[in-house]
């Protein structure tokens, strides 16, 4: 075995994790090896791993899943609460402790079988009302978003439910892989999802269309019953469903990625430029990186990507919400619109947003995607502007239509 600081803090864990009857009896026996210990974790979702790993001085608790729909419900479960890192593969950071503190080990052991409680919890009551239980409801909210794959922005709609309310929530999203029985009223959350809409009792909050409403999707919403529409997020989505659907549309527009800087602060500011690629741009501009320019990976958690844009001195994006949460956090932007290889619905949903800003003050640049390596990016910065904000986010905010845990009725 190799030794050195991790081997040691590792022997250290090992031997405690053998005289813990509690995390013996919770966890079972790890595997482990020279910098790492695993425990398999059987949640009611599907089957998933806690390995506390050693680096240096530090010791992380990590949860992860090999299986894809056990995956997407761990992002659900921890959406709020632990950090998502996208390589080498996909999992959670649940806690990180100093492996050169006394009692170091007793303290990560404390950690492991809380979180393996929380864990199993979390996805339980998720099956349970997707299962159809309304014996719960009381104590979650009920959200609908995207989550098939890790994506910054679809996380901004249950972070922000969460943050805003106090409540865990529950994604009740119904299709093909997880055909949801969930009963009562849920809410749409962020993105451009008004065309998922598949279930009866939806409150809409800031969401908006991909595109316009087709004949086919106006036939089957129109069979929809009990939707109500708190806020969408641009005047072109509600144009839509005003005048295709004859729904009532209130005026308040804005999405909710807009009120960010209200339950996530940050407060410094670099001399760094953040490019924002879309997943589908991603490997294009994989080697940007430099000494001031900052490439953001929009798989990783909310909170990483949302601090990496809102502490640049300016963002450059072909996503959406890599636009949306610099507008929302005052840095100047510039949209780097991918002429040949575009968002879906590029031509309806970033003129939606752009009816809640000064659409004239936006700073553009169309570019093929084989040239996005070459691009000055300096250069471009220097062109980017910070519209100015026409919604009222006060109305936004207010619009949310799941009350906090604190005034929730015993």
């Amino acid at each position: 075995m190799t030794s050195g600081p991790d081997s040691s803090a590792m022997g250290t864990l090992r031997r405690q994790a053998m005289l813990s009857l509690r995390s013996r009896r919770l966890l079972g026996r790890p595997v482990s090896d020279a910098r790492s210990m695993t425990w398999p974790l059987s949640t009611a979702q599907g089957e998933a791993e806690l390995v506390l790993r050693s680096s240096g001085a530090k010791i992380t608790l990590e949860c992860r899943s090999h299986d894809p729909l056990t995956a997407r419900s761990l992002r659900a479960a921890l959406v709020a609460d632990a950090r998502l890192v996208a390589e080498p593969h996909e999992h959670h950071v649940l806690a990180t402790l100093g492996s050169e503190s006394r009692g170091f080990a007793k303290r990560a052991l404390r950690e492991t079988t809380a979180w393996a409680t929380t864990v199993q919890e979390r996805t339980a009551r998720s099956k349970q009302i997707n299962g159809g239980d309304t014996a719960l409801q009381h104590l979650v909210a009920q959200g609908i978003w995207y989550d098939r794959r890790p994506n910054f922005g679809d996380a901004v709609g249950p972070w922000l439910v969460a943050t805003m309310t106090g409540k865990e929530i529950v994604n009740v999203r119904k299709t093909r892989e997880t055909p949801s029985k969930a009963r009562g009223r849920a809410t749409l959350l962020v993105g451009s999802i008004i065309q998922m809409l598949n279930r009866h009792n939806v409150d809409i909050w800031g969401s908006g269309l991909m595109r316009p409403l087709s004949q086919e999707q106006v036939v089957a919403f129109s069979r929809l019953r009990k939707i109500r529409v708190r806020a969408v997020r641009g005047t072109l989505t509600a144009d839509e469903l005003r005048t295709k659907l004859g729904w009532e549309v209130p005026e308040v527009y804005g999405d909710p990625a807009l009120l960010l800087p209200r339950f996530l602060p940050v407060q410094t500011r670099g001399d760094h430029i953040t490019v924002v690629p879309h997943l589908k741009h991603r490997n294009a501009m994989t080697d940007l990186h430099s000494g001031r320019l900052l490439v953001a990976d929009v798989r990783e958690d909310l909170e990483t990507v949302v601090a990496q844009i809102a502490s640049a001195r300016a963002c450059i994006s072909t996503s959406l919400h890599g636009i949306i949460v610099a507008q929302a956090y005052g840095v100047p932007w510039l949209w780097l619109n991918v002429t040949d290889s575009p968002v879906d619905g590029r031509d309806f949903k970033f003129d939606d947003f752009f009816t809640t800003i000064d659409s004239s003050a936006v700073a553009q640049t169309d570019v093929p995607l084989h040239d996005l390596a070459g691009l000055d990016f300096a250069g471009l910065a220097e062109g980017a502007t910070l519209p100015e904000l026409r919604t009222d986010l006060d109305l936004l905010e207010a619009a949310l239509p799941i009350r906090k845990a604190s005034q929730q009725r015993q």
